[in-house]
């Protein structure tokens, strides 16, 4: 097993609430592409599959694909993230037009910090990613996470929406009652310093 995946493996502590890891990997254009720069136009979907040509795997990005104005209407990009490389993401987007960013993680680091880097010896995907999605927010913090065992099931897009949805919401509204709870602190230090003897 390679040291970086390794690595990657063990220290991978993702959960909900959790910072999600920092990467930049190549995309179709060969470019290089960050979380950081994704996220600093809205919250961004990484959808994790296992390969390219796979009749699953196109089920499930050609799924995406056509719930994309679903997905931009909450403010949710999305991110498709395999192994496979930079040539065949670009054959296969072509192909298929995809019109989010297929990113490629061809040594596993990104797909083992994320804990969904396939393992298992006896497994056919084994040294591959698993199918995973994780909602990363503008501020790096992870808010939903669906992750399968299961090689042949894909996600509900339906369900991922209504769930991002809600997330979205939930931290937005969290957010906001963290503002007033701070706003209504100060409120009450500058008060209790304006009236003390």
């Amino acid at each position: 097993m390679d040291k970086n995946i390794a690595e990657g493996l063990m220290n991978s502590t993702i959960c909900l609430g959790s910072q999600a890891p920092e990467f930049r990997v190549p995309g179709v254009s060969g470019s290089l592409t960050a979380l950081s720069d994704l996220i600093s136009t809205g919250p961004v979907l990484l959808i994790f599959y296992p390969a390219d040509f796979g009749w699953i795997c196109r089920g499930e990005v050609m799924e995406f694909q056509e719930r994309m104005a679903d997905f931009q209407g909450i403010g949710v990009q999305l991110v498709g993230i395999s192994t496979d490389s930079v040539m065949s993401h670009g054959l296969w987007s072509e192909q298929l037009h995809i019109s989010y960013p297929l990113l490629s993680d061809r040594d596993g680091t990104l797909s083992a910090s994320y804990g969904v880097m396939d393992l298992d010896l006896s497994s056919f995907n084994q040294g591959r990613c698993k199918r995973a999605l994780f909602l990363v927010d503008r501020e790096a913090i992870v808010r939903f996470i669906w992750i399968t065992e299961d090689q042949w099931q894909n996600p509900d897009a339906d369900r991922v929406l209504a769930h991002c949805a809600r997330s979205l919401q939930c931290s937005r509204s969290t957010a906001t009652k963290d503002l007033r709870i701070v706003e209504g602190l100060q409120r009450y230090e500058v008060e209790q310093f304006e009236t003390a003897p």
